[in-house]
């Protein structure tokens, strides 16, 4: 072992005192560090042939004088087939005297048989004795060269506790050996576990245990003893950070402590209860102790094994400091850290967690720490630290005002981890606004949260107030005030919110919200009020750079995606929304992942995906009760019965419709998305009348609201549907082509909607122009449920005008492209028998039946490098014909296929060569 040399010193000082030359040896080392077992493992090495004394030395008993002279002489082994010579030593210790006379007296006893026979004595413990007892043992040292004496004796590397006379003596002496002990190395511990453990499992553990003992003697054999009875457990550090005072080893380690003395104690508690930002000038500070002092100290612990630097090993060890401490002592520690911190500038979240550990904030400056630390904690994604500072600040902070503002942060904070508990909160929130100490942008988010709950009435009542305590005030908003006005009004557009004249009173140290804010909103009310611009999409594109789910709010958020998808950008929205979906599964953030998903279904829903619509929209559900969902569940609702409608999944839908939908939803902005999916479901269900009513109402919401825009809702080519349902053709026929003039009907799926109900609604001549302008208008996107619509509708057309080969051809077409979104039970309801009993079917006769669309090579060859935007020009070099040729080859490709243009010649050559495959 790496005690092994040690053990060889103490054998040849031994060897010397036989030989008539004595020796003192002092073992010192800090606490733990195996200098007891090592005098232990010494004793049974003397030979007989020398007397051995021994004796330990208690903090508890250094009061009684000659104590330990008392166990040395008492229990002291006589050389072998003699008499004891310590008999008369013991007598003079039982009579009375002068103090300086009696030790006087004994020493010379002593000394007289250490002259006639070699003497081993040993002490454990030296800094404990009895000052009686050791002025016996100082005047051995002093006549040590005429004795033949081995004093051996164990002292803690602690210079304050170990008597100043002692150390005197010590200093002078020449034959003085000091023995230094430290903590083992991963060989010593190796060794140790081999002994109680075996080979095996000690070099298996050996890395641990040195990690988690830092290789203190004693610390290893305890945790080895634990292993043996608990198993790996024993070394779980989740488990032991949990245990404190309850677990072995960690008793053990408080054992160390104590026997180290009352500063070591002090010092361990102060870097137990400062944790990271212990360093020794403030555990200086927060104990009371000069600096010097306790550097000492703490670099003792180290020496021992127990700490590394000011940090304790093992979390355990710092739960078992603190527990055993009484609660005010345990407060008044926390509050002076507290303190000290403040004073040192700290961080406020390091502040923070004193205040709450000690359960008081007395301070004045203490709540403005707190709400700090919480901002602080909001942005790192610990809301559960934000809301614990929140309500302690809340509790301490004297001004009514601020402890309103704090309170609706609180909230704010509570509903993003469970909105549906949101309710409990609303009463006391609209008291403490009624007594009018809830104002500024405060209010208005009291104000969002009622709307978004139903609550309209106190949301009008609480909006009434904030108006007026702005017409009092005349200041100008914050970018955090103009954010939430604007969301009050695009949640509840018939309840404007008036002048932007709310005052950005009672704000937290800083605003949660950024100036990107009023941005998003601006954008969102331009592309709902007036339709979208090619500026629209590279303005949110530089609104979206660099964001992220922490440094905005959710109303920020949803705005920004919402102006996405209602100015047609759904390339761009469905990128953005599932990178923020990604980052909010990876913090883990439920409320902010549910609202993302439902976003994500409108996004699928738009690019006519109702398959991935239908599970985004439930997962939403599933993420989020819908309690917690108040109106917004109008977004997911609307998704899932549109998305089962179209996918024939009717019973589902009707299910879905029988959902609960707050009264209050009608009257907001998802209340008309939701009206228009149940117009979508009646309309199939046979019931166009209804469907009808349901389209009108969503016309006259957005025309009294001025978002009659097509991107937010297409609801004139709906209506047009049913109108058509019922026989109405022209009335059919003027809504859709109202639609497609409007001026915010750029975006494609929208155009050729419009356009398919338009041709639906005209006679059958006039048909397959229209139905193949929407094909060019959606020749640009990817396959999505309006392609499929519009080339049913064609093929439908095709049939009916006697072209049976090109109907079929259309129909496959519409077929592949419903495999593919996922809408084959649509695709087939909407076919006729026969094109349907053609599906999967391709006969020679059907290309034969209709020379339109059998094209000569040259023709192909022409066709080929139109559909990849060659220009006529470049076709003639390439095909080293003329233009002249390349122009009349195109016109005959445009005829037999049936496009309008080359476009769409790229989509008809791609769905010809599938079919021929």
């Amino acid at each position: 072992m790496e005690r092994a040399g040690k053990i060889r010193i103490l054998e040849g000082a031994v060897a010397d005192i036989l030989g008539g030359e004595s020796r003192l040896v002092v073992i010192t080392g800090s606490c733990g560090t195996g200098k007891s077992a090592l005098l232990q493992e010494f004793s049974g090495r003397i030979p007989d042939s020398a007397h051995f004394l021994s004796a330990t030395a208690s903090p508890a008993e250094n009061s009684q004088q000659f104590g330990v002279l008392f166990q040395l002489l008492r229990y002291a082994r006589p050389l072998a087939a003699a008499e004891s010579p310590w008999g008369s030593i013991l007598d003079l210790l039982a009579e009375r005297g002068p103090d300086d006379e009696r030790v006087h007296r004994i020493g010379a006893a002593f000394a007289e048989v250490a002259r006639q026979a070699p003497v081993v004595v040993g002490v454990d413990d030296i800094q404990h004795v009895d000052f009686a007892s050791l002025q016996v043992l100082c005047f051995l040292l002093r006549r040590l060269p005429s004795l033949r004496l081995l004093l051996v004796v164990t002292d803690n590397d602690n210079g304050r506790a170990t008597s100043c006379p002692f150390r005197s003596e010590l200093v002078r002496n020449s034959r003085a050996w000091r023995l230094r002990l430290g903590p083992l190395g991963r060989d010593g511990v190796a060794e140790l576990l081999t002994e109680q453990l075996g080979a095996e499992r000690a070099a298996a553990l050996t890395p641990e245990f040195h990690a988690l003992t830092g290789g203190n003697p004693l610390l290893v054999r305890v945790g080895a003893e634990e292993y043996l009875i608990q198993g790996a457990t024993a070394l779980d550090a989740e488990r032991r950070a949990g245990c404190g005072v309850h677990d072995e080893l960690s008793r053990a380690f408080m054992a160390l402590l104590h026997s180290a003395g009352e500063g070591t104690v002090a010092v361990a508690t102060a870097i137990a209860v400062l944790g990271a930002d212990a360093a020794p000038a403030r555990i200086a500070r927060l104990v009371g102790e000069r600096a010097a002092v306790v550097e000492w100290i703490v670099d003792s612990l180290a020496a021992a094994g127990l700490t590394e630097g000011c940090r304790f090993r093992n979390a355990g060890f710092e739960t078992a400091v603190v527990d055993r401490l009484p609660p005010e002592e345990r407060v008044a520690l926390h509050c002076g850290a507290a303190w000290l911190l403040y004073e040192d500038g700290r961080a406020a979240g390091d502040i923070a967690r004193h205040l709450l550990r000690a359960g008081a904030a007395d301070e004045p400056w203490a709540y403005k720490v707190l709400r700090e630390a919480a901002v602080d904690a909001l942005a790192a994604d610990d809301p559960e630290f934000a809301l614990e500072c929140l309500r302690m600040a809340a509790e301490t902070c004297p001004d009514l005002h601020e402890r309103a503002d704090i309170s609706v942060v609180r909230f704010a904070v509570e509903w993003m981890s469970d909105p549906g508990f949101a309710h409990r909160w609303f009463d006391s929130l609209l008291d403490t606004a009624r007594e009018g100490h809830l104002h500024g942008p405060r209010a208005l988010e009291l104000v969002a949260y009622l709307i978004w709950h139903g609550r309209l009435d106190d949301a009008a009542e609480c909006l009434r107030r904030v108006r007026a305590a702005a017409g009092d005030d005349g200041q100008q908003p914050g970018p955090e005030t103009v954010v939430v006005m604007e969301w009050i009004e695009f949640l509840w557009p018939s309840r404007a919110t008036g002048p932007r004249s709310a005052p950005p009173a009672g704000e937290l140290n800083r605003p949660i919200l950024t100036g990107r804010g009023p941005r998003v909103f601006e954008t969102l009310r331009g592309v709902l009020r007036g339709g979208s611009d090619p500026q629209t999409g590279a303005a949110l594109r530089e609104i979206a750079n660099g964001w992220s789910l922490p440094s905005e709010s959710m109303e920020a958020m949803v705005g920004a995606l919402l102006a996405a998808i209602y100015a047609g950008c759904t390339d761009f929205a469905e990128s953005w929304c599932e990178a923020l979906m990604r980052e909010a599964a990876e913090r883990q953030t439920t409320t902010w992942e549910a609202v993302l998903c439902a976003v994500r279904g409108l996004i699928a829903a738009r690019r006519g995906q109702p398959p991935t619509a239908a599970r985004y929209a439930l997962r939403a559900l599933e993420l989020m009760p819908a309690r917690g969902w108040g109106i917004g569940i109008c977004a997911p609702l609307a998704v899932l019965i549109s998305a089962c409608t179209v996918m024939g999944r009717a019973e589902e839908a009707a299910a879905w419709l029988n959902h609960p939908v707050p009264d209050a939803a009608f009257q907001t902005h998802f209340g008309p998305l939701y009206l228009h999916a149940r117009g979508e479901y009646r309309l199939a269900a046979g019931r166009p009348d209804a469907a009808l009513a349901d389209f009108g109402t969503c016309g006259e919401l957005l025309r009294g609201w001025g978002m009659d825009t097509p991107g937010y809702l297409p609801w004139r080519t709906s209506a047009a549907a049913a109108r058509l349902a019922l026989g109405e053709a022209e009335q059919a026929r003027n809504l859709a082509d109202q639609q497609r003039r409007h001026s915010g009907g750029h975006d494609p799926m929208v155009r050729a909607a419009a356009l398919r109900i338009s041709a639906a609604a005209r006679p059958l001549r006039e048909r397959p122009t229209l139905l193949q302008e929407a094909l060019t208008v959606l020749s640009g996107a990817e396959e999505s449920l309006e392609m499929i619509l519009v080339l049913v509708e064609l093929s439908r057309a095709f049939r009916e005008l006697g072209l049976s080969g090109r109907a079929r051809s259309t129909a496959r077409r519409a077929w592949n492209l419903a495999q593919i979104v996922g809408v084959e039970a649509m695709c087939t309801r909407l076919l006729t028998p026969d094109l349907v009993a053609h599906l999967d079917v391709a006969d020679d006769s059907e290309s034969q039946a209709d020379d339109s669309v059998t094209l000569t090579d040259s023709e192909l060859a022409v066709a080929r490098l139109a559909a990849l935007e060659h220009t006529n020009r470049e076709i003639s070099r390439k095909l080293s014909i003329t233009v002249s040729t390349v122009e009349q080859h195109l016109t005959r490709v445009y005829r037999k296929l049936g496009v309008a243009g080359r476009k769409e010649i790229r989509l008809v050559l791609r769905v010809l060569a599938a079919d021929s495959a």
